[in-house]
């Protein structure tokens, strides 16, 4: 089974979650993880919290939010002792929607093309906008 784990500083996993849960309602196997809020001061803890209920032998994605943060950094030390963990960094809803879709049966290929498509990548409209009004005849 394929578990995604969507963890971040503060509550900025939660509201992803919450916005994936309304579009396509609850997911199974999906944890969310707040550090560094509400007591949730011990990353390594919680950490190794969320990954502790899911067999050895599934796979997990985890989602963080930023390359190099203390959250992220935390799920990249248990890269070479847990089999089958896949971690993405700079996560977005539409980064989580596909992912939360993707198959199973080669995940790692499924998450590189996913990571490198253009719908998860950040958009600066202004440029999109200004290129589509030259293209316009009036």
């Amino acid at each position: 089974m394929k578990h995604l784990i969507v963890a971040s500083h503060a509550h900025f996993s939660q509201g992803l979650l919450e916005s994936l849960e309304l579009v396509f309602g609850a997911r199974e196997g999906v944890t969310v993880l707040t550090a560094f809020v509400d007591g949730h001061d011990d990353i390594a803890h919680e950490a190794e919290q969320a990954l502790a209920g899911i067999p050895a032998e599934d796979e997990v994605i985890v989602c963080t939010d930023v390359l190099g943060g203390s959250v992220n950094n935390e799920f990249l030390k248990r890269l070479a002792s847990r089999p089958g963990l896949h971690v993405v960094t700079n996560m977005n809803l539409p980064l989580l929607l596909q992912l939360s879709f993707a198959e199973d049966a080669d995940l790692a290929e499924s998450i590189r093309s996913i990571v490198s498509s253009p719908e998860v990548r950040p958009v600066y409209c202004n440029d999109t906008f200004a290129a589509a009004d030259e293209d316009d005849e009036f």
